[in-house]
């Protein structure tokens, strides 16, 4: 994608999945990613994502962690 200034992005949408190792549960998320162009090189990165979902394991494994 090539901007009214000049400035080169590749975009990408895309879905995750995974299943909890500690509860067996099935979690899903989208997520959208850029990557700035300058010439042929990457000079920049940006992803935006819910990270709810990667919050709720983390505190799940310190629990199952501090407990045994």
């Amino acid at each position: 994608m090539k901007y009214n200034n000049n400035r080169v992005f590749t975009n990408q949408w895309a879905g995750w999945s995974a299943t909890s190792k500690i509860t067996g549960e099935k979690h899903e998320l989208k997520f959208y990613c850029a990557w700035q162009w300058n010439g042929d090189k990457i000079v920049g990165t940006e992803c935006f994502f819910d990270t709810a979902i990667i919050e709720k394991e983390m505190a799940l494994y310190q629990e199952k962690t501090n407990a045994e």
